[in-house]
């Protein structure tokens, strides 16, 4: 009309991008008993809707249900079992809380993907695996041959350690010419998704962010603030695509073999990062499915599982 005035903004904030917003209460009550599982990552928001056809009414969308859902979501082991890897003969034994919670671990990466052939690795005690950041467990390499996991016999969540060192042998061990680890293959587009995945978390940007700062601000229980200087080594460490492929595939095995036993450890990391003193080592359920979902396309690709 001639008028010199800016353009309205006609841009509508998305339903998704809306409903993450809101509070806990108000995502259960409109989700109902597809609440829990959405939030321990069984599957995305994405997968809810779905498309009804009729002849008569036309196409509309609507929710699936849950047993459509998980129906879905729920996946078969392929391949070689990755216990076959695993000579556990010098272990604790079952009766043990460590030898059963190891051999609980295993046991559900088994129920959730196999793996091509890999070299077989003792886990072992070591008592040299231990420290307050530390996850009192490793895997060993020996001029860059899989060596052995080992574990330190206090740790205090044996079944998430070695889950996450395991993690750390298979990165290793289907890693492509001229690369150290699977995780670090930008020419694998699964690799490239999943990467893209962990990047865009709150969790990794609360990493960052806190090793762009330097130092951190923290607000104390009784209203105190508090300055910590953060450990930019560590950090680092734990922005390395390895060392996250390995925590990022702890907290899938984690989630889709429903083991409780893994669960319960997984809870003590979430809890802990939801504390700003602490560094964000796992991830919060709400930010993991998106994780989830790439790596079982990365492991679905490589014939893992199906």
């Amino acid at each position: 009309m001639g008028i010199d005035a800016p353009e309205p903004d006609f841009t509508r904030e998305k339903g998704h991008d809306w409903f993450l917003r809101q509070d806990e209460a108000t995502q259960r009550g409109m989700m109902k008993g597809l609440y829990d599982p959405w939030r321990d990552g069984q599957f995305t928001l994405g997968d809810i809707p779905k498309l009804v056809k009729s002849d008569v009414w036309g196409n509309s969308w609507t929710p699936k249900t849950l047993q459509e859902l998980l129906t879905e979501a729920r996946i078969r082991p392929t391949g070689i079992p990755i216990s076959d890897a695993l000579d556990l003969s010098g272990f604790p034994s079952a009766r043990s809380k460590l030898g059963s919670s190891v051999r609980e671990a295993i046991e559900a990466i088994d129920s959730v993907h196999g793996d091509g052939p890999l070299p077989t690795i003792p886990v072992q005690r070591n008592r040299t695996y231990s420290g307050k950041r530390s996850r009192n467990a490793a895997f060993v390499k020996r001029r860059g041959i899989a060596d052995s996991i080992q574990i330190h016999p206090q740790s205090g969540q044996p079944a998430i350690s070695v889950t996450h060192e395991i993690g750390h042998f298979i990165d290793h061990q289907n890693a492509p010419s001229g690369s150290r680890h699977l995780s670090w293959d930008d020419t694998n587009r699964y690799v490239r998704d999943w990467h893209n995945a962990v990047t865009n978390s709150a969790e990794f940007k609360r990493l960052q962010s806190a090793l762009g700062a330097g130092t951190q601000e923290v607000t104390l229980p009784k209203g105190t603030k508090v300055t910590y200087q953060v450990d930019r080594k560590f950090v680092s460490y734990l922005l390395q695509r390895d060392e996250l492929f390995a925590r990022s595939y702890a907290q899938y095995i984690t989630v889709r073999s429903e083991s409780i036993p893994l669960a319960e450890e997984l809870d003590y990391f979430q809890e802990r990062a939801q504390h700003p003193q602490h560094y964000a080592l796992q991830w919060q359920a709400n930010e993991f499915g998106p994780i989830a979902k790439t790596l079982d396309a990365l492991f679905g690709s490589m014939g893992w599982l199906q």
